[in-house]
């Protein structure tokens, strides 16, 4: 009863509505074809490809050999020269005569080096590149030939100028830079012929007296210092200085155990790392052979520290102390100065030859005094006279079994070979650790290839030398670079599509009336090889206008039936869009909201409808899409609006 109820009341609603309904009123549904134009601007990547070349000043071997001089000549010129053992290619600018001057304390020519410098943000630039740089060799090459002379502060210093190999230098060149960039300890070394100080200091002797650099000694002088500082900043000089199985002092005389007699003052392993590697000025010199030590009949050195303490340290050491056959045999080991004793010798460690006076010296010059292990050894000898005296002597190991039996130290390149054999304090460690890195070929300089050198300043040997350009542009570097170039372009392209609309008209008369529809539409266009793709979906409305409505009539009937009309629609409708670069509609998408003003003609026949019209979009919507070489850039506004031709069917 309630569903009967129900039913009859809806039919009642509707009874009206249909009884008084005009008859071109009704559900429609068409659908149809449009076009429209798409304008912007494509920016295109175009893939380019740069190729990068670095260029230095490169200055061949006949440039430097025209240039060049011996640095080590007279007396005199020798006593002019300053040496650093950080920097043993020694680069400075003489602003007064325009000459950018190198000087290689070396005594190996060096093939292809780069000479660099800090310029004023602390950067490395390259100076230029030297083909050779002689041995022993003072160069003076004018400023002008170097491209960037400018970006050097006119007041650097010798220490903002670096010399290191390139991938052109020759094996030997590379591993000797190599081996010198571990030496930081920075020797400022003078070359002082008379040193008047020391004659009232330590040349008390009538016959202590100084002699003159020579060619010969200059060179000997200086590759000790080198291989000396090498020392000094090796890691193995610095292990075996921490672990020392015994006491350091410089105020009392440890005995045979390595220890100093209670209560005395001794010095902890790091502040003696710290002091020897310390920067220092140091004035050399070479003493006579036969200078105050009558009865010490090998080398000599004497020293004393800068006094005040900013003040140069001094050092001076005889011919026989510095020349390499005192402490390298031919096989360039070190030679051993732990000899095994005669039978009953109480003399047999008394001569100590090698390089222990030079460390002695070095010692001093850093400000260590004298009666400790630090500047001297003075071991009690295991032979021992019998008036009850003590005999000290020089290279004599210590026993430190007794207190480091079961804590040996070990470790890598220790120089401790049992704890009854260890070399006795700074002069004993250093001078293991010397043997040591000649062994391992860790030093500088090698004294067995000192006469394997080419004498690039002889141009008798090297006529060439003579002629040749003076500088080249050397490529040392070519890299590719790939990127892209932007090319902004216009573009003007169709776009064609298909809309489908369903909905009801509804008349309220011949002459007017209303249209209410859904619209969905898909268009595509295709710009320079690039797809875009719409698809728009939303809802309108429109005002219907027939100015011809003609009825015909019914052949069973007298009332007459709609036969045709003719007029126009004008409306806006609500459309939401998303816009694609691909055909799949996959990310990224751009998605518009827009109302646009619709308007037409429109003819009906019967139940077939036709029209045509524009779709003119209100808003102006910026649409950007992106591909992988381009993106496309174009407007959504009322300057670019849609024709569209539509077939309908009218229920």
């Amino acid at each position: 009863m309630k569903k009967t109820f129900i039913s009859l009341c809806l039919l009642y609603a509707i009874a009206p509505i249909e009884a008084f309904a005009h008859q071109k009123s009704g559900f429609f549904i068409e659908g149809g074809f449009e076009t429209g134009l798409l304008q912007g601007t494509e920016n295109k990547e175009i893939p380019i490809k740069k190729v990068h070349n670095t260029y230095e000043d490169y200055f061949p071997t006949s440039t430097i050999a025209r240039n060049s001089s011996n640095l080590f000549t007279d007396s005199q010129e020798i006593s002019k020269l300053k040496f650093s053992t950080s920097r043993p290619i020694k680069v400075t600018l003489d602003n007064h005569k325009k000459q950018v001057v190198v000087e290689n304390y070396l005594p190996y020519n060096l093939n292809n080096v780069r000479l660099s410098f800090k310029d004023a943000l602390g950067n490395l630039v390259s100076l230029g590149i030297l083909e050779t740089i002689p041995k022993h060799a003072k160069i003076l090459l004018d400023q002008s030939y170097f491209q960037n002379i400018s970006l050097i502060n006119p007041n650097a210093s010798y220490l903002d100028f670096q010399a290191t190999s390139t991938q052109k230098s020759d094996t030997s060149t590379q591993n000797l830079l190599e081996k010198l960039q571990n030496t930081t300890t920075n020797l400022e070394v003078s070359y002082v012929n008379q040193p008047t100080d020391f004659q009232s200091e330590f040349c008390k002797d009538k016959n202590c007296s100084f002699t003159p650099f020579t060619e010969t000694t200059a060179k000997e002088f200086t590759n000790l210092l080198l291989n000396l500082a090498s020392v000094i900043d090796s890691k193995s000089w610095h292990d075996n200085i921490i672990n020392a199985p015994f006491d350091f002092s410089d105020k009392a005389m440890p005995d045979r155990n390595g220890k100093v007699p209670t209560g005395s003052k001794t010095i902890s392993p790091q502040d003696i790392i710290e002091k020897l590697r310390k920067d220092m000025g140091l004035d050399i010199s070479v003493l006579t052979s036969n200078s105050g030590f009558s009865h010490w009949a090998g080398a000599k050195a004497i020293a004393q520290a800068g006094s005040p303490p900013n003040a140069n340290a001094k050092m001076a050491v005889n011919e026989k102390g510095i020349n390499p056959n005192t402490f390298v045999d031919r096989n360039n080991k070190s030679n051993n100065r732990n000899k095994k004793p005669e039978p009953h010798s109480p003399n047999a460690y008394s001569l100590s030859l090698g390089i222990s006076p030079l460390l002695k010296a070095y010692a001093t010059a850093k400000g260590y005094a004298n009666g400790g292990n630090m500047a001297d050894q003075h071991v009690p000898s295991p032979y021992q006279p019998k008036n009850n005296t003590t005999l000290r002597s020089d290279g004599i190991p210590y026993d430190v079994c007794s207190s480091h039996k079961d804590n040996f130290p070990k470790f890598t390149n220790s120089v401790y070979p049992t704890c009854s054999n260890v070399p006795a304090g700074f002069v004993g460690i250093t001078y293991e650790v010397w043997k040591q890195l000649i062994n391992q070929d860790k030093l500088p300089i090698n004294f067995l290839d000192l006469n394997n050198q080419k004498n690039y300043l002889n141009p008798l040997e090297f006529p060439n030398t003579l002629f040749g350009a003076v500088k080249e542009s050397l490529l040392i570097s070519s890299a590719t670079t790939s990127g892209v170039s932007s090319v902004l372009q216009k573009f003007k392209a169709p776009i064609l599509g298909a809309n489908a609309k369903i909905g009801y008209q509804h008349y309220f008369n011949n002459l007017i009336g209303l249209s209410f529809y859904g619209v969905a539409k898909y268009n595509y266009s295709k710009i320079n090889a690039k797809e875009v793709q719409q698809i728009g979906y939303g809802g309108g409305l429109d005002v219907l206008l027939d100015f011809v409505t003609t009825y015909a009539k019914s052949k069973n009937s007298s009332k007459k039936r709609f036969a045709s009309s003719f007029g126009v629609f004008f409306g806006a409708r609500g459309i939401y869009s998303n816009y694609s670069p691909s055909k799949t509609f996959k990310k990224p998408l751009k998605n518009t909201l827009n109302v646009h003003a619709v308007g037409g003609f429109s003819y009906r026949y019967k139940h077939s409808k036709y029209s045509v019209g524009v779709s003119v979009p209100l808003l102006r919507n910026r649409i950007s899409l992106s591909y992988n070489d381009s993106h496309l850039v174009f407007l959504e506004d009322p300057n670019h609006f849609n024709v569209f031709f539509n077939y309908g069917w009218v229920f």
